[in-house]
């Protein structure tokens, strides 16, 4: 296990397609909490993710257009939520990170 190493590992970037796709929704919160681990002892993580309790956590958001692939907004929740104007832009409104 990686997280086992601590802090004497180099520093990674972690990438995960998915991550929730699976576990019960019990271990999602196992989840987040092992990836905020990994983000304290220094690693760097891309999360690509449609669980929206998963998504509301993120510092960073990156939206890419569904038929384009091209990026169509960027930033931080702050920054997105003053956007509205995409799908994801308005969904963010809704969330308060810390809920």
């Amino acid at each position: 296990m990686f997280l086992s190493k601590g802090k004497y590992s180099p520093t990674t970037l972690f990438i995960f397609d998915e991550p929730t796709t699976g576990p019960h929704f019990h271990d999602v919160n196992k989840l987040l909490i092992a990836l905020t681990e990994l983000i304290h002892v220094g690693h760097s993580i891309i999360v690509i993710e449609h669980n929206l309790g998963v998504i509301k956590c993120a510092d960073f958001f990156i939206d890419l257009g569904l038929e384009s692939g091209n990026v169509i907004s960027a930033g931080t929740q702050e920054e997105m939520v003053r956007g509205k104007k995409n799908h994801s832009e308005r969904f963010l409104k809704g969330f308060n990170k810390s809920t």
